[in-house]
């Protein structure tokens, strides 16, 4: 009995002592946990600090809550929970049934180019998991304990990238994937779930999407799948915008791996751009890739389309397109050892592509795309070729018309010094027409480059842009051929500049520099601009302006001519001002008789392509002759309105001793004709009948009046013109009367022909009246005068014979004698406009 009673004390006892052990076993695990083990795993994955409670141990689980890695006061990841569920059976083999991990913060820098997240040794981490990897080699031994499900909670990314910062949520499902129902899992699958919004990670990208992805590896064959769904998707890289084409429809992106191939498919998204487009696939098309060792071949092919509803329902882009359109994408390339080469091609579109902007329209014709690439390792040479046919631009001033538009070039591709694009664009016949202005036979080869060349503040040209690669053989103003033009483009940063030379027809030996630029704004939008000057300032021309019309033929230029100014174009409309200058001038038509002799011009034009100049244009001339007539020190002040309408605000010149004004007149070639007055003022009238033809005279006395001359039909006419003595002043005028009696009529024969005849040698007129008036042809002239012999005259009078002419001395004093002369002349000959000037005048 006592032996009985000694065992069940000792039981007792050691019962006891084991219970307590096990007490104390069962406390101090959650102890050892968080002071010792944890602290120690966490220092193994990289963390050097970290804390972190033990909320619940028992037989089933554990909660570890407050689990700060990193600083403590500011953690690189905080996790507000993290619930293992296991069993001690499960234990035994090595299994746990789940881990939810709840409230994960991870605060991220994007710095340098790197991803990293503060206070982890990711040097230990990757050392640790290299050596592990190279201890164990089995499947089981790499992962030694089998995790039923493992799921993350309630997480974000607080990543800060520059002086950004951005809050990704995320979370994330990972379970075993079991064939055959065998003990360890044959792969893992994983769902997942992110939300970044706005998130500017990477420099010049902006993401914004709701993404839903799965993913599936099979540890025995290494299969491999893949599935991305973007939603809500706005992606910006550049100027490039990604997005959904649908709000219904996310991109979904599959990617699937057996054995030695790849298969990569997508559905389709939207690129917004300057010309958005849509990429797609067809359900059953992917991008395969086949690897063999140190081989690998890929092909497949995608679609771009271009939708008219894409583009014409964005209020941003101005374009609207005319009609949908497919340009299939077909890929290939291989790679064998560190050797590779690739291809891709397209046949173009099925229809020309037509694109509208206001009253803007442009239809091109993709018909050939071709990039071809070969290198080795990380570098290489690639060549492309690309053609457009049938492009035509149609605005409100300027048509253009290009049958062919090819690109070819090749490109360097290297990782250790820059890659680099050389190319030409190749304009074939093309035209151009704005306004009265037309080009033809426009051939161009354009050298561009990437990357961009520097811009040159002073537009200087480098060496080996010196070959004309521009011409344009046939230039038309008003239908005349003007000339031709040579020019050399070069690429200035991303914009085409080019020098020329305008080698004139029109004025031979006139020809004219420009250079200038085109390229896209800020805006995108197409600019130009040119700035051009005289090629040789200073030279005198000589020509015939037969150049400019046959009706000038016989007329001859000679002296400076200069012009300058710009052209530019703001995408819609082009505009030019100019200036056009001429300097010691002579226009001579010895057949007309003309002469205008030491112009000056300084012509400001406001409007070059519509020929509008500034108000207040003023030409001066030294001399002007005109069959007889002859002025001088004349000057016109004018407005150019347009190709057929100038305004001649007043003019001025002298003739006959006098001055000669003109007031406003507007000519237009719809006009039935021109009216002008000239108000004469003090003009010398023994002057005016010499220009006239009249009588050779001369003396002191001037005249006023008014000179109405019209131009109607081809022919000049003075229409109730007269030219009068200022009254109360009268003059002194000496005859030649040799000439003067067989040109007048009406004068009586006898003793009053010699009293007139001696009287008009040197006579005081007190009074003068010139009238002009044309009848059919002729102008008829009649001069009134009445005054008295300055002197005294051979006459006396005798009872017999009355007045008679005396001898000897001269006795006669006359008091008053009052003179009528009527004159008839054809006024054709007297300007010699017969010889061709009514065409002249004529010519619009």
């Amino acid at each position: 009995m006592s032996y009985i009673k000694n065992i069940a004390i000792r039981s007792f006892f050691i019962s006891g002592i084991i219970f307590f052990l096990l007490c104390g076993v069962y406390f101090s695990i959650p102890v050892i946990l968080e002071k010792k083990i944890l602290p120690l795993l966490f220092n193994k994955a990289g963390f050097v600090q970290s804390t972190g409670k033990i909320r619940k141990f028992g037989f089933t689980g554990l909660d570890v809550t407050s689990v700060r890695l990193g600083n403590p006061e500011n953690p690189s990841i905080s996790l507000d929970s993290i619930r293992i569920d296991y069993s001690l059976m499960g234990l035994a083999r090595r299994h746990i049934k789940k881990i939810i991990i709840s409230g994960v913060e991870i605060r991220a820098e994007f710095k340098d180019g790197k991803m990293g997240i503060p206070g982890i040794d990711f040097g230990k981490l990757f050392r640790n998991s290299s050596n592990t990897g190279r201890e164990q080699q089995t499947v089981s031994q790499r992962i030694p304990i089998n995790i039923g499900e493992l799921e993350i909670r309630h997480a974000a990314v607080l990543l800060k990238s520059g002086v950004e910062d951005f809050y990704i949520p995320f979370s994330m499902r990972i379970y075993p994937v079991f064939e055959n129902k065998e003990e360890q899992p044959s792969g893992y699958a994983i769902q997942y779930r992110l939300d970044p919004q706005h998130a500017n990670i990477f420099h010049g990208v902006r993401i914004k999407s709701r993404i839903n992805g799965s993913a599936m590896y099979n540890f025995t064959t290494s299969d491999l799948a893949l599935r991305l769904d973007l939603t809500d998707m706005d992606v910006v890289y550049n100027d490039l915008q990604f997005k959904n084409t649908s709000k219904d429809v996310p991109l979904i992106i599959t990617i699937t791996r057996t054995k030695n191939i790849v298969q990569m498919h997508f559905n389709r998204f939207s690129v917004m751009s300057l010309l958005p487009f849509e990429v797609s696939m067809n359900p059953d098309s992917h991008l395969t890739v086949n690897m063999d060792e140190d081989t690998l071949n890929a092909e497949g092919s995608v679609k771009v389309f271009l939708k008219k509803e894409l583009m014409n329902n964005d209020p941003h882009i101005g374009l609207k397109l005319g009609q949908s359109a497919e340009l299939p994408i077909f890929l290939k390339g291989e790679t064998q050892g560190k050797q590779w080469r690739f291809s891709l091609n397209s046949a173009g579109t099925s229809h020309p592509l037509t694109f509208s902007r206001g009253t803007e329209t442009m239809t091109l014709f993709p018909k050939e795309l071709s990039i071809q690439g070969e290198g080795l390792n990380t570098s290489g040479s690639l060549q492309f070729d690309a053609n457009l046919t049938h492009v035509r631009y149609k605005g409100d001033n300027m048509h253009i018309l290009i049958p062919l538009v090819s690109l070819q070039g090749s490109g360097l591709l290297n990782s250790t010094e820059s890659s680099s694009l050389r190319a030409f664009v190749q304009i074939t016949d093309a035209e151009c027409a704005s306004h009265d202005f037309n080009a033809r036979k426009i051939q161009a080869k354009i050298p561009i480059q990437w990357p961009f060349p520097a811009s040159e503040d002073n537009d200087s040209i480098a060496e080996d842009t010196n070959y004309p690669y521009v011409a344009i053989d046939d230039i038309n103003y008003g239908g005349i051929n003007i000339g031709s033009i040579v020019a050399t483009p070069y690429q200035n940063g991303a914009n085409l500049h080019f020098t020329g030379l305008f080698k004139g027809l029109l004025f031979p030996g006139f020809n004219v520099n420009f250079k200038g630029m085109a390229g896209l704004n800020d805006e995108n939008t197409f600019i130009s601009k040119v700035d051009f000057n005289s090629a040789e300032p200073e030279k005198t021309l000589q020509f015939e302006l037969s150049s400019v019309a046959s009706q000038f033929s016989g007329i001859f230029f000679n002296g400076i001519a200069d012009i300058r100014g710009n052209w530019s174009f703001d995408g819609t409309r082009g505009t030019s001002t100019g200036m056009v200058l001429l300097r010691n001038t002579k226009i001579d038509s010895p057949q007309k008789k003309m002469t205008i002799e030491g112009v000056e011009l300084q012509l400001a034009m406001s409007d070059l392509l519509n020929l509008r100049s500034d108000p207040g244009q003023v030409l001066k001339f030294q001399r002007f002759t005109w069959g007889d007539i002859e002025i001088s020190e004349g000057e016109a002040s004018f407005q150019i309105e347009s190709p057929s309408s100038l305004f001649l605000k007043k003019s001025s010149f002298l003739w006959c001793g006098g001055n000669v004004y003109t007031h406003g007149l507007r000519l237009k070639p719809g006009n039935d004709g021109l009216d002008i007055i000239c108000y004469c003022d003090r003009l010398r009238l023994a002057t005016v009948l010499k220009q006239f033809h009249l009588a050779s005279a001369e003396g002191e006395g001037s005249v006023n009046g008014r000179l109405p001359i019209s131009y109607k039909n081809g022919e000049i006419k003075i229409a109730d013109g007269f030219l009068y003595s200022t009254p109360g002043e009268g003059g002194i005028i000496r005859f030649n009367t040799e000439t003067l009696i067989p040109g007048a009529a009406g004068t009586q024969k006898g003793i009053q022909t010699d009293v007139a005849m001696e009287a008009l040698k040197d006579f005081h007129y007190d009074w003068a009246k010139l009238s002009l008036l044309s009848k059919g042809e002729d102008l008829h002239v009649y001069l009134q005068m009445e005054g008295a012999p300055v002197n005294l005259l051979p006459f006396a009078y005798t009872k017999k014979s009355g007045l008679v002419k005396a001898k000897g001395e001269p006795k006669a004093r006359f008091q008053k004698i009052l003179f009528h002369f009527n004159f008839t002349l054809p006024i054709d000959e007297l300007l010699h406009y017969s010889a061709g000037l009514g065409e002249l005048l004529q010519y619009q």
